[in-house]
């Protein structure tokens, strides 16, 4: 009798750990997406990404989310409203997010179709999950201010924010780890209210695919069930919550104005019903955790399609007239080294920064010579590799341009100016970075843009115009047609209010049809 318990007690276990591999993932779960999930529930719990298990964001938050949009508009450094000045959109979260949000801020900026005065800046890094960030006194806020600074932006002109964020090994315990990380996120919008006094939009997507994933860092169900802890902290802003306002109207405010962004999930290969969106093997990392290239190139597209789209992004996201983008790739690239004072490397697919003994620079030129519209922003991009990360970095003006990619060295490069230009901040591995380098790009008067990159510490990489990845100048000019006026606050309110009418007509509209 014992020796039967016995086999039933192994049968049993060797079932339990085939459910468990099961759910831990490989090529699906069998979990339903929970844009999918209604009219079913998932442990107890209804679907959908907004109450009433539905998709669709209820018309009362729509107008009011339309009301926040229209007070997106460029600002000056105080805050006040500027056809002159700029709106800042940023990125919170972690690894994942920087990695995903880096090909999106890449493409984004070659975008011709969307605003010029929008400043996409990839504020996301390596670590920082929600249960850190939450904590006004972490270290990511003094990553974020150095890579605001670095633009030569405010804290007053971030208006937009992208949150893509989990915590790390979340227990298997659904759903106390999700309302766990509800909490955190809860924490993290109301300190960003705090930190950015004008941020009006705040838009979060849960994590990707973690079917793959060998170990415990965020495996599925956990990753599958992160959605839940972003559905129930909308879900409270839409139902009143105090803690959530956004509305001066209504209290003090609290929060920005809270909404999906794009859903990331799907279940492995199995295509999902909307888009078929799926997440194969090889669009992770080998960790299955981080995305590899095309897994960062799916979530940088859907967030390209949500941004285009959605109805309470286009008066901020979309073109305006007065001024233009345009992008010019680098046209010669390097670093030198002063531990190989004679050798070249500008063949190489990495740009190398280092400081102290092992000072290492990285030298890059422009032609800007065909740029003949006025200047008004010069953007410095880089990508980071997957395996490198990079440190602060002082930019300085380099006047003698007869270097060559192909023949300097640390001992013939040609020094940088004094006094920098600026001072960019670190960033953790497959990301990306820009400064502001307005001012090396009009001074130029030869149309020549020689740029030369120190570390003062640490040390790091950047991709080369060798990898597929060129460093670039985004540039923001003025163009044929009138500028916006500058508009105050007041006027913007006004407009909003039109904006909610039309919008409650247009659906009434739709109902009667």
């Amino acid at each position: 009798m014992r020796q039967i318990n016995h086999c039933v007690l192994w049968s049993v276990a060797i079932l339990i750990a085939m459910q468990e591999a099961a759910m831990a993932g490989g090529t699906s779960t069998g979990l339903i997406p929970i844009t999918e999930l209604p009219p079913n529930l998932y442990n107890g719990f209804p679907g959908g990404l907004y109450p009433g298990e539905s998709n669709v964001i209820p018309a009362s938050h729509l107008s009011a989310g339309l009301t926040q949009a229209s007070l997106v508009v460029p600002r000056d450094g105080t805050g006040s409203p500027d056809s002159n000045g700029w709106i800042g959109m940023i990125s919170i979260g972690m690894s994942n997010t920087t990695h995903e949000f880096g090909p999106f801020e890449r493409q984004e900026d070659l975008n011709a179709d969307r605003n010029a005065r929008l400043i996409i800046i990839n504020t996301a890094h390596g670590g920082q999950t929600a249960s850190e960030i939450r904590n006004p006194g972490a270290t990511y806020w003094t990553l974020v201010d150095d890579r605001l600074a670095a633009m030569h932006l405010t804290a007053q002109q971030v208006q937009v924010v992208w949150i893509k964020e989990a915590n790390a090994g979340p227990p298997n315990n659904f759903p106390i780890h999700a309302q766990d990380l509800a909490a955190d996120l809860r924490a993290v919008v109301q300190l960003l209210r705090d930190r950015f006094p004008n941020l009006r939009l705040c838009y979060l997507s849960s994590r990707i695919y973690g079917g793959y994933s060998g170990g415990g860092l965020n495996p599925e169900p956990q990753a599958y069930e992160g959605a839940f802890s972003v559905k129930w902290l909308i879900e409270d802003q839409i139902n009143g919550d105090a803690d959530l306002n956004f509305d001066p109207d209504a209290g003090p405010v609290e929060a920005p104005w809270l909404a999906w962004g794009p859903y990331l999930w799907a279940d492995g290969i199995v295509p999902r019903a909307a888009d078929g969106l799926t997440w194969v093997q090889s669009d992770m990392e080998a960790d299955g955790v981080h995305p590899a290239p095309t897994g960062e190139q799916k979530v940088a597209d859907l967030l390209s399609g949500f941004f285009g789209t959605d109805q309470t992004t286009l008066s901020w996201y979309s073109a305006q007239p007065g001024v233009s983008l345009q992008a010019l790739n680098v046209i010669e690239d390097a670093h030198v080294a002063i531990a190989q004072p004679n050798q070249n490397f500008g063949a190489s697919t990495a740009l190398n920064i280092a400081a102290g003994a092992s000072a290492t620079d990285v030298l890059l030129k422009f032609d800007v010579s065909g740029v003949t519209a006025p200047i008004l922003l010069a953007k410095l991009s880089f990508r980071i590799g997957t395996s490198t990360v990079a440190p602060r970095a002082v930019v300085r003006s380099v006047v003698n341009d007869s270097w060559s990619e192909a023949s300097v060295t640390w001992s013939n490069a040609p020094a940088g100016s004094e006094p920098p230009i600026v001072t960019t901040g670190g960033i953790s591995r497959d990301g990306s970075l820009s400064a502001d380098v307005t001012q090396a790009v009009i001074a130029a008067a030869d149309g020549i843009v020689s740029l030369r990159l120190s570390a003062p510490g640490g040390s790091g990489a950047y991709l080369s115009k060798e990898s597929g990845q060129p460093p670039r100048l985004i540039l923001v000019t003025q163009s044929a047609g009138p500028a916006i006026p500058a508009t105050s606050d007041v006027a913007l309110a006004v407009f909003a209010v039109g904006l909610v009418v039309c919008a409650a007509w247009q659906m009434r509209r739709a109902k009667l049809m």
